[in-house]
């Protein structure tokens, strides 16, 4: 009896629920690693049943039922998470990444405003790649009052881009870190040719490379009613706009302001970045053009850039950028 109470909680903490089968469908290794576990918890509790008596014996039945058909269960929320070809499922390796054992580099442009903050968390999670923004980054110095934050603020509330030399360091300790082994995806940097030189030996140093370049095409015509109207969550860098990505505390048909604007997970207030002001939105898409734009000509010779279009609505965006990064065969 002692060897089967033993055992009793442990089974009961690998009982599958609804939440915890939804999680392991995120990966196929991890639900084949918890069956594993399963059955060998349950097979190390068979021999004890004769020293079980009632209510025990029942209560440890039940248990033991749920724990053998785990794998199925698993293996059935797996299936179905991969056959939907949902952008939140993780993709098969495609030809643009790296080789395994390399590090798979993926820059994301487009001028402010184009859907960058939408579309690299779906990138994100799809080929299992942590995000680094180089503008999240900064804002958060600038929120923490550090020099590089003060700074930094003071360019961007001119319009003006944040000097290379703010940025490099930060970058390289960034990388280094455990998450970005496999690689990375990048926002935000770099802006200009000197940059991408200088990114190239930083990746040179690690033996890596810059494995594609995402462009996001938009006119400008388009770009500054998307700019003006946004609104952010400065924790989370979750990001939202008045017409097309409305918080659920705006109310349609009301204006827009501090009060009524909050987000939408845990109720604080949303801001206004201060170069998402039209006084200063044709400084930042003037700055774009003139020294972002001709990065792409740098990529596009060794042809890495594959360009989505990204006139569309937030919703939509991964069904546009999906077919440039895995074209059907």
């Amino acid at each position: 009896m002692a060897t089967a109470t033993k055992w009793l909680p442990r089974l009961l903490r690998l009982q599958p629920s609804a939440a915890r089968a939804r999680g392991f469908a995120r990966s196929q290794a991890a639900a084949d690693s918890s069956a594993v576990r399963c059955r060998t918890a349950c097979s190390s509790t068979v021999h004890a049943f004769s020293a079980v008596k009632p209510p025990a014996a029942s209560l440890l039945s039940s248990a033991l039922v749920s724990c053998l058909s785990f794998s199925t269960s698993s293996r059935s929320l797996c299936s179905s998470s991969s056959s939907s070809g949902s952008s939140s499922s993780t993709a098969p390796r495609q030809a643009w990444q790296a080789p395994p054992g390399q590090k798979s580099v993926m820059l994301v442009f487009g001028p402010p405003g184009a859907g960058k903050g939408t579309i690299t968390p779906v990138l994100s999670e799809r080929y299992s790649l942590p995000q680094l923004s180089t503008g999240d980054l900064l804002r958060s110095a600038v929120a923490q009052r550090t020099p590089l934050g003060l700074e930094a603020e003071a360019a961007m509330e001119a319009g003006r881009f944040v000097p290379d030399r703010l940025v490099v360091d930060m970058i390289l300790q960034r990388i280094t870190q455990s998450d970005c082994a496999a690689g990375f995806l990048l926002d935000g940097f770099p802006r200009n040719t000197a940059q991408a030189e200088l990114l190239d030996s930083m990746l040179a140093a690690d033996n890596a490379a810059v494995s594609c370049v995402l462009a996001l095409d938009i006119p400008d015509s388009s770009l500054l009613e998307r700019i003006c109207g946004r609104w952010v969550h400065e924790a989370s860098g979750r990001s939202y706009h008045t017409t097309r990505k409305p918080p659920k505390s705006l109310a349609p048909g009301a204006a827009p302001c501090p009060s009524n604007m909050k987000d939408d997970d845990t109720g604080e207030q949303l801001t206004q970045r201060p170069d998402d002001k039209e006084d200063t939105f044709g400084a930042r898409l003037a700055a774009y053009h003139q020294e972002t734009a001709p990065i792409l000509s740098y990529y596009e010779s060794r042809g890495l850039v594959k360009r989505a279009n990204a006139d569309c609505m937030p919703q939509d965006m991964w069904s546009y950028v999906k077919p440039v990064l895995e074209p059907p065969a």
